[in-house]
């Protein structure tokens, strides 16, 4: 439900498997060699076992959207201009450096940023709990470019999201860690059938999990859902320590959705899946941070009955605590949202929308300038479709985030700005009737529309959803001529406002 939905909507003990070939960069520059981890499946994890420059390691994905899944290590060359991963680029010249950002661009590859091949950093990112051990830094490789990919030139974009591989720990110091294992970029590639289509896949989710150290590696126990999509979950992983810092890991997890009532027929009821291959890092000289990446194979089950296989991108992300703290009840897991993610207001929303949309629709450019890429979980942020006539923004802070599409078509252009604020646990007739109070103050704004519930068929039995309230709002931009909507749905206050032009 909600218009946002559609766009929010690790390995020693594995990769006995080599590709047969040498890697696929030569001279003086590292190699890079494939390896398939998993007998029969068409995954490939890339090494690079000699990097002198700034070494990394994440998800390679090809295409926008229903990702091809490779994993890979990356390494920077900045004094030669070299990025090599999955992919190997060249060129890159430094046009950033900031305290805690540094971009790379090619610039002979496009004439906006979004539109080159590119390599960013954003480093410092740490958390108050893990703040004994050195911040996460993340980096973003893209290649929005076909002509610059080897493999899957037809699908035109590539991409890495990651962390940066700095000091690392044979094991945590510590016997016991917090972690977050996220469930992302859902896909039907590489399978037999396609079921649904690619923005149908699955929802995004966390899971909260705990981790005992042993002396030959530790046991992942998922505990409960996180945010809004999963509830009741079970499963776990098993890690075995490398010996040089990094760790592999298999397991499997199961989920309910958090939804218990209201569900449209292709929402998701449950999920499950298998992670047939982790890889990740104990970062730190403590190694009290802990990163790593995987693939999940699985399936999900709609409200309408249906089954759907998927493939996937398992994240793991947390700390290694003293003291305990990983043994507390999942009730306690607010205490590692940082700051960022407290409860915004429906005012603060407005103001947000007000703000960023403005610039979306006088000066999309601008606003796709001042986008720091990839996000504080290493996220893209950015997304280019192959013909380069599409932009998609999906920028977060704390509990606000932003969905901007900007479309060519033609010679006209369409520019889509929305803001949501998530409020979950508020009451959401009280959430609508303080966003309209708040409209009505404001001179110069007019606001209409209110409660409209909706009918559903769900598992053959007619279900109404009552927490709808859909308004329209007039005077936001009166030189324009545009009228904004609002959605107030199960917990969130949706804003969206478009404007076409020739």
């Amino acid at each position: 439900m909600g218009f946002g939905k559609m766009f929010r909507a690790v390995a020693a003990l594995l990769w006995g498997i080599v590709i047969p070939g040498a890697g696929i960069a030569q001279g003086t520059l590292p190699d890079v060699v494939p390896n398939k981890p998993i007998p029969g499946d068409p995954m490939i994890d890339y090494r690079i076992e000699a990097c002198s420059g700034t070494y990394g390691f994440g998800p390679y994905l090809y295409a926008p959207s229903d990702h091809i899944i490779r994993f890979s290590d990356f390494c920077l060359l900045e004094d030669q201009g070299v990025a090599l991963a999955a992919e190997e680029l060249s060129g890159l010249t430094l046009t950033k450096d900031g305290p805690n950002f540094r971009l790379f661009e090619d610039l002979p590859s496009g004439d906006e940023r979004y539109a080159r091949n590119n390599v960013s950093f954003l480093f410092g990112e740490g958390t108050e709990e893990c703040e004994s051990s050195e911040p996460r830094n993340a980096f973003e490789y893209t290649i929005p470019n076909a002509e610059a990919l080897r493999d899957f030139k037809e699908t035109g974009f590539g991409w890495q999201e990651g962390y940066v591989i700095g000091e690392t720990a044979a094991r945590p110091r510590a016997d016991e860690a917090r972690v977050l294992l996220w469930i992302m970029r859902f896909s039907q590639s590489e399978m037999a059938t396609r079921t649904l289509e690619s923005y149908e896949l699955g929802e995004d989710g966390g899971l909260w999990a705990s981790i005992r150290f042993g002396d030959a590696g530790g046991t992942v126990e998922i505990e409960t859902g996180f945010g809004d999509h999963y509830g009741k979950a079970d499963g776990g992983l098993s890690i075995t320590y490398n010996g040089d810092g990094s760790f592999s890991a298999t397991g499997r997890f199961s989920a309910d959705s958090s939804r218990v009532a209201g569900h449209g027929p292709t929402d998701m009821v449950s999920i499950s899946g298998e992670i047939p291959f982790m890889r990740g890092h104990f970062l730190g000289a403590d190694g009290s941070r802990i990163s790593g990446y995987g693939l999940v194979i699985g399936t999900f089950r709609t409200a309408g009955g249906q089954t759907h296989p998927f493939r996937a991108v398992a994240s793991l992300e947390g700390c290694a605590v003293e003291d305990g703290v990983a043994a507390e009840d999942a009730s306690d897991t607010e205490e590692l949202v940082s700051e960022g993610d407290e409860q915004a207001s429906p005012d603060a929303v407005l103001e947000r929308f007000t703000k960023t949309c403005t610039q979306v629709l006088d000066d999309p450019d601008a606003y796709l300038a001042g986008i720091e890429t990839p996000g504080p979980a290493g996220e893209r942020v950015t997304s280019v479709s192959a013909d380069k006539k599409l932009v998609s923004v999906y920028a977060r802070d704390g509990t606000i985030y932003d969905e901007v599409e900007l479309h060519i078509v033609g010679n006209r252009q369409v520019r889509d700005c929305s803001v949501i604020g998530e409020f979950h646990g508020a009451d959401t007739e009280e959430l609508a009737g303080q966003f309209r109070q708040i409209v009505e103050s404001r001179e110069g704004l007019t606001i209409s529309g209110g409660h409209a519930p909706q009918d559903y068929v769900d598992g053959g039995a007619l279900t109404t959803e009552e927490d709808i309230y859909l308004y329209a709002i007039d005077g936001l931009w009166p030189e324009l001529g545009l009228i904004a909507t609002a959605h107030v749905i199960a917990g969130e206050l949706q804003l969206y406002v478009q404007r076409t032009m020739n």
